[in-house]
């Protein structure tokens, strides 16, 4: 399949993480991932999208260390850490804000955050706590809550908040909108756009892309674990592209 690009020359000195040729599945001769190539660059925000089943959770998990590709190679400022653990990667900077928030229900929301200060000196952690609570003012007020008492747009925001904790690098957010009402929705961009300011470099997974149009720098399409289009983020207002690129040429015609 013939990838096409617009507006490429993001790809410069900014990069932060580079996967290249990236080969991934699940089991013995399962490939969900065909070559995929992408780079995410510090302080801009990549989107990427595709319809259910393209593959977009099994790429953010080959980034993240939670699942280790079969061929291909994936850098952080230029070291590879292709083979390295979720828990490695996350050390290095690469953190994984999962889909369906995958928040620990048991626990407070600032044993949620704490777990991931994990990765900081102890001497820094009830600190790395503290801010994120003044990032996201409105956790404070449920610090000793449940995790799971918490409304599913609170508990997005846990999720988030845990993943800022360790002081990211990289930070991929898989379907930050799952479910969740669009106020709230806008409270999440809110945030991942106060982020973008930080220097952070940002891969934001959404099956539907116009939520990203405001946000996003770069833009990557994936369809049948293949990158078939990626350029600026004019292409997420070019409806014809875009349809192209996520269902096949032969959707224009329909």
């Amino acid at each position: 399949m013939t990838q096409q690009c617009w507006n490429a020359t993001w790809e410069n000195d900014m990069s932060v993480l580079k996967a290249v040729n990236v080969v991934a599945g699940y089991g013995a001769g399962d490939k969900v991932l065909h070559e995929v190539s992408l780079t995410l660059a510090a302080g801009q925000v990549t989107a990427l999208t595709g319809v259910n089943g393209a593959g977009k959770s099994t790429l953010a998990s080959a980034l993240a260390g939670r699942l280790i590709p079969s061929a291909g190679t994936i850098t952080l400022d230029e070291t590879e850490v292709t083979r390295l653990s979720i828990q490695d990667r996350s050390r290095r900077g690469v953190v994984l804000c999962p889909q369906g928030r995958e928040v620990f229900a048991g626990l407070t929301v600032a044993e949620n955050i704490r777990l991931g200060a994990m990765t900081r000196p102890s001497s820094a952690r009830k600190d790395a706590v503290e801010a994120i609570f003044e990032m996201i003012p409105v956790l404070a007020q449920f610090r000793s809550s449940r995790a799971g008492a918490l409304s599913g747009g609170q508990q997005q925001l846990v999720a988030v908040g845990r993943a800022l904790a360790a002081d990211p690098k990289v930070l991929i957010v898989d379907e930050p909108s799952m479910g969740l009402a669009p106020a709230v929705v806008d409270s999440v961009y809110d945030l991942l756009s106060d982020l973008k300011e930080t220097g952070v470099a940002l891969l934001v997974i959404e099956e539907s892309p116009l939520r990203l149009v405001d946000l996003a720098d770069h833009v990557v399409v994936l369809r049948g674990g293949e990158v078939t289009t990626s350029g600026g983020a004019e292409l997420l207002r070019d409806e014809g592209i875009l349809t192209a690129a996520l269902l096949g040429e032969g959707a224009m015609a329909k």
